[in-house]
């Protein structure tokens, strides 16, 4: 039995993901507020259909969506009975009868549910009968599956399609869908028949199967894919032919004042706060002069309310400081990005630790991402990102592509192992194709995942990778990118996170052993691990970003209403730090040094709950960042305030800590959101910006230690 040691204190082990479901939005009738909008096919215009915004969405009728698909020669029909939108990309209504789909209602790829989608239902002012709608942005995010891109920009929704196509007819119920709650979708990735399987897979070997389903697609939500490529002829592909092709370069660029990130172009909207380009602003910066933004006001004492929910109208209280000098209020300069905020100097000498801080106030008429800097000597301080009337900002969807995820459904036609049954999962120990492991199996427990082990047999500087399958009607399967080359051992660990959780309440000194299950094997990854750009895209169990649409509409509204990549990833992990308030009682000890109230747990719950510790703060950082494709690692160590210099080593678990670095297109920037809220403990009432980058703060408090980061460290 192979063990495995974990240290559980403020940065515990990195772990692994995959997708989940979506609060459901109850059936609604809406009577008013519908506008006309356009649906087009590359610029051309096919349907002016009636629909309505709700909560900064818009939602677009359903029945409108499939005739357009089938214009385009997609299959579909919907189910009313259990909710589900089933969509196929084999040609001919046939490929319907292929998609499988269990009775629950939600998201499909390839089988696997993903999400529910919100929907409500309302009178078609042009059919007069009641029609389901969806959130465009949900059904953009599954029609990419399909290959099927799509831009918006609030008036017109136009579908991309780079492929020949011509009219389909389906069978089925293809009427006006008539239910409410949420929408099941269910997403065929079959193509180019059916096939057979002429050959045999090898229990945990290192041999690929020969002669698979033939000319098969693979795709998963947000990426790209090939689609009816594949040849008819049975038994004529192979297992290759079954995993995806082209995997998009991991790139950040910015050309003209165009971003692009992993080969896609981010979105241009007209920003509400009429901000100025500031990337010049980060370049001026002094690394040792910082800014501060809170909402309470300190010279009356008066509670804070959170930043995160800062609005147009709110007086915010800056403040810029150094550690060694003084920064008067007399003297110093502030700048803002934007016309629609005004910063008005105060008069009052402020001190910390001795110096002068300057002081000012700061108000913002419309909803946007603001930049603030100050000038005192000639010298700029660090630029402190503020957002203000976040939920009012709007956005295109956006999101990295499927295949860098590194999870995608398990593409139909791929031969299964035979099926083995340990620690109640009993499930078909496939061999690797490339650097994808085919997963699939079942449980009786009643649990809603499974997460993946990958342990590393041959030493290559790091011991665990994981991820996560949703359990659904007792079922998991998916199609993982291995980060690992040579012999992997492949665990199923049913409440992986729970049984660290559990075994971290009662061990000594925060130091435990985790036995693996028995419910693993071995294979040989002979493809190309991925580099480690690509392998800073991976999600894990407790950073999943993609078990929900939350975290990259999050990361793409604040990206999108950046007037800077720098500016963006500011503010989007200074809405990790504002989102979650620190709870201290994780790392108080027990008497033995056992952590009795420590969480492992994945982003949805910090998240949902608003607390964690330093764990949390990072991966949920990390996991916004990757949503929206930027390259995230999550970095262990030893921090400590009080230090002038970083020690050579530390021993002292108080001071583990865990932080990020984002790469941004030419250099790898330091975060640490969890020092970025000013140690609140009730209310995140302050941001600060004296961790973000490489300042003189960051570099003389936080000493990185490569063995407790959890990924092959770049610099």
């Amino acid at each position: 039995m192979k063990h495995r040691n974990f240290v559980a204190a403020c940065a515990a082990a990195l772990l692994a993901f995959t997708t989940f479901g979506l609060p459901l939005a109850r059936a609604a009738t809406i009577e008013s507020g519908m506008q006309k909008r356009e649906i087009s096919v590359n610029g051309s215009t096919l349907y002016n259909p009636y629909s309505f915004v709700r909560g900064g969405t818009t939602y677009m009728p359903i029945w409108y969506v499939m005739k357009a698909l089938r214009q385009l020669g997609v299959p579909n029909a919907w189910n009313g009975a259990r909710r589900q939108w089933r969509v196929a990309l084999q040609a001919g209504p046939s490929a319907l009868a292929k998609v499988r789909v269990d009775n629950a209602a939600g998201i499909y790829v390839a089988g696997v549910r993903v999400a529910n989608v919100p929907s409500m239902v309302a009178r078609d002012p042009l059919s007069g009968v009641n029609t389901t709608y969806m959130p465009i942005w949900y059904v953009s995010r599954v029609l990419k599956t399909a290959d099927i891109h799509s831009s918006w920009d609030g008036r017109v929704w136009n579908l991309l399609v780079h492929r020949s196509s011509g009219p389909s007819t389906v069978g089925g119920d293809g009427s006006t869908a008539k239910t409410g709650d949420s929408i099941g979708v269910s997403v065929g990735l079959s193509a180019g028949g059916a096939g057979t399987t002429a050959g045999t897979s090898t229990t945990g070997g290192g041999n690929n199967p020969t002669g698979s389903s033939g000319g098969a697609a693979s795709a998963g939500a947000g990426g790209s894919s090939s689609a009816g490529s594949g040849s008819s002829t049975s038994g004529g592909g192979t297992v290759a032919s079954l995993l995806p092709g082209q995997i998009p370069l991991v790139s950040v660029a910015n050309s003209g004042g165009q971003l692009t990130i992993d080969g896609q172009t981010v979105p241009q909207i007209g920003l509400q706060n009429a901000a100025a380009p500031d990337s010049a602003w980060w370049s001026r910066a002094s690394a040792r002069f910082y800014l501060s933004a809170q909402t309470n006001n300190p010279a009356t004492g008066a509670a804070g309310t959170p930043l995160l929910n800062a609005a147009p109208g709110q007086t915010l209280y800056l403040f810029a400081f150094r550690n060694t000098s003084s920064v008067p209020t007399t003297g110093a300069k502030w700048f803002v990005n934007s016309p629609d905020a005004t910063i008005t100097p105060g008069h009052a000498v402020w001190t910390s630790g001795g110096n002068q801080t300057a002081k000012a106030d700061f108000v913002a008429t419309r909803p946007g991402v603001y930049t603030v800097q100050a000038e005192y000597g000639g010298k700029y301080s660090e630029p402190l990102v503020v957002t203000v009337g976040y939920k009012q900002l709007g956005a295109q969807p956006f999101a990295v592509p499927a295949t860098l995820t590194g999870v995608l459904p398990l593409p139909a036609g791929m031969a299964a192992a035979q099926t083995v049954t340990h620690s109640g999962v009993t499930y078909s120990p496939s061999p690797a194709v490339g650097d994808w492991l085919p997963v699939s199996g079942s449980t009786t427990r009643n649990i809603g995942s499974v997460t993946v082990l990958l342990l590393p047999q041959t030493g290559q500087g790091q011991t665990v990778w994981d991820f996560r399958l949703p359990v659904v009607n007792g079922r998991f399967s998916g199609l993982l990118r291995s980060p690992f080359g040579g012999q992997v051992q492949v665990v199923l660990f049913p409440d992986y996170l729970q049984t660290l959780t559990r075994i971290a309440a009662g061990s000594a000194n925060g130091s435990f052993s985790l036995a693996v299950p028995s419910s693993s094997y071995t294979v040989n990854v002979a493809g190309a691990p991925p580099d480690v750009l690509a392998r800073s895209l991976l999600p894990s169990s407790q950073g999943d970003y993609n078990m929900s649409p939350r975290f990259a509409h999050t990361a793409a509204t604040l990206l999108e209403n950046s007037p800077s990549l720098q500016t963006a990833v500011q503010a989007i992990s200074n809405y990790a730090s504002e989102a979650l308030v620190y709870d201290t009682k994780e790392v108080q000890a027990g008497p033995n040094g056992s952590l009795p109230n420590y969480k492992y747990q994945e982003n949805l719950a910090a998240w949902n709950a608003g607390s964690g510790i330093c764990q949390d703060y990072a991966t949920l950082a990390a996991s916004l960042l990757q949503s929206i494709g930027l390259p995230t690692q999550l970095l262990g160590g030893y921090a400590n305030p009080a230090w002038t210099a970083p020690p050579a080593s530390d021993a002292n678990p108080q001071d583990s800590h865990a932080w990020i670095q984002v790469w941004t297109g030419s250099a790898w920037i330091p975060i640490d959101p969890t020092w970025a809220d000013g140690g609140a403990v009730t209310v995140n009432a302050m941001i600060t910006n004296q961790f973000f980058g490489n300042t003189s703060n960051f570099q003389r408090t936080h000493l990185l230690v490569n063995s407790q980061s959890y990924y092959p460290l770049a610099r």
